[in-house]
């Protein structure tokens, strides 16, 4: 009985390696879901990630905290939209790195979200702005089942708010952030 635990582990380690060793090339990732974590200082929640990938180097990524959809909180929040480029795959003992860079928008909520985007304001209440973002990342895209691969993103994004400082809360234009989040990929 007490060494079930350790078979289990034995067998799902051989899966794995089983289906790395037949991977030679890179997986060819289509979507992926993931949670994660950021540095911005907003709010303290969660931020979902969702990333579909048409083209094999190219992907669209976005990225927020739910605001509207999971929660109403009116905490200031960021929400990215962005094109992403894979630079490279390198083999790994584990699985594949990809480093990736990526252009998009990034918007700034203080309250209730606004409809649109405010490129050229900071909104009709002062509760929100949109800007520039641009972002470099490093995933790590581990084999899990079949076609399924468990994937890993580290990034550092850097957004520019002109309108930022005409917040109801003014806030700098430069709006660093740093996250890492993980999930699922096919």
């Amino acid at each position: 009985m007490a060494n079930r635990p350790c078979v289990l582990l034995l067998v799902l380690a051989g899966m794995r390696a089983s289906v790395a060793a037949a991977q030679e090339k890179p997986p060819r990732t289509y979507g992926n879901l993931r949670v994660g974590a950021t540095a911005e200082g907003y709010g303290g929640r969660a931020e979902i990630c969702g990333e579909v990938s048409p083209i094999a180097p190219l992907s669209f990524e976005a990225c927020g905290d739910g605001s509207q959809l999971m929660h109403t909180a009116s905490a200031a929040a960021m929400m990215h939209v962005m094109a992403k480029l894979r630079l490279a795959s390198w083999r790994m003992r584990a699985g594949w790195l990809e480093p990736r860079i990526g252009l998009g928008i990034a918007e700034l909520e203080q309250g209730e979200d606004e409809l649109g985007f405010n490129f050229r304001s900071a909104g009709l209440r002062g509760e929100s702005t949109t800007g520039p973002e641009g972002t470099v990342a490093l995933r790590a895209l581990l084999p899990a089942w079949r076609q399924w691969e468990a994937v890993l993103e580290l990034r550092a994004s850097l957004a520019w708010l002109p309108h930022a400082p005409e917040l109801a809360r003014p806030m700098s234009r430069a709006q660093p952030s740093v996250g890492f989040s993980a999930g699922i990929g096919f």
